[in-house]
């Protein structure tokens, strides 16, 4: 069984009493890949499983679709928190720099693939392509993928965050991904996004689009327990500065939670609120 995390979320939502006439002990695998799997799903998804019979846990995968989809996964029955696994045969994965230099195990940078299930390029697009596909000093030609990430000692990667979802506070980088992890680690929230709003003098300030669980419900005190959450955990730069609770997120084509077109909405309710049309 394989599908994005937001697949999986909504299985999430069966009924008690259907959940409760399901046997899934058929399963071998039970794959995701294509969005971040925040640690707080991943343990309500293993739990599903567990309840319904399953004999295998969630397995996390990463790819690209200019690397011909998958290119890591997770091997069944060695489990390492937040890791997406090691690659497959034939296919290299390392960890870089901004200027193309690799990095040593345990450090970030971006995750770039090399090997023959990389695209030749983007039809007709010399730009992108030149944007996306580096020769490194080895020779060899690599495929920027956008993502951070860091590789451990073992060969196994963990995916951070996007690259171009980097928010710049006062010039200090914050990642959305750190602070979606934590807001989601309490009780009360089923979904978070963080996504960068303009400020007048900081020029990005983090801002929480939130989803709460069923039995929850917004008010004062609940803001101010995400509040002290991320005080205690976060440097002062890299916390929330606007709250917003909804019912749903808008996802992608694809199922991911879609930070753009919450930025977008964001955008145009402050200037409804100046009154620009």
């Amino acid at each position: 069984m394989i599908g994005v995390p937001t697949l999986f979320e909504a299985l999430l939502k069966i009924p008690r009493e259907r959940k409760e006439r399901l046997n899934l002990n058929y399963l071998k695998y039970v794959i995701t890949g294509g969005d971040t799997l925040k640690p707080s799903l991943e343990k309500e998804i293993d739990s599903f499983l567990r309840e319904c019979g399953a004999k295998t846990r969630l397995i996390q995968g990463y790819g690209m679709s200019e690397s011909l989809a998958a290119v890591s996964l997770e091997p069944k029955g060695i489990y390492k928190s937040r890791s997406i696994g090691i690659p497959f045969p034939g296919c290299y994965i390392g960890i870089f720099s901004y200027d193309d230099e690799e990095l040593p195990y345990g450090t970030e940078g971006e995750i770039c693939i090399s090997g023959p299930n990389v695209m030749l390029g983007y039809y007709s697009n010399e730009k992108e392509t030149n944007l996306a596909l580096h020769i490194h000093k080895d020779g060899n030609v690599w495929l920027h993928s956008g993502d951070l990430g860091m590789m451990d000692t073992d060969g196994f990667i963990k995916y951070t965050s996007r690259i171009k979802r980097l928010i710049v506070c006062s010039g200090y980088n914050v990642y959305p991904s750190q602070i979606e992890a934590l807001l989601e680690s309490h009780e009360a929230v089923l979904l978070c996004s963080v996504v960068g709003i303009p400020h007048p003098y900081k020029m990005e300030v983090p801002k929480a689009f939130i989803v709460l669980k069923k039995e929850h419900k917004k008010d004062d005190k609940l803001i101010e327990e995400f509040k002290d959450l991320c005080k205690k955990n976060l440097p002062k730069y890299s916390q929330p500065y606007e709250y917003e609770f909804r019912k749903s997120l808008p996802k992608t084509m694809i199922g991911k939670v879609d930070f753009r077109k919450l930025q977008q909405e964001n955008n145009e309710k402050r200037l409804k609120e100046r009154g620009v049309h």
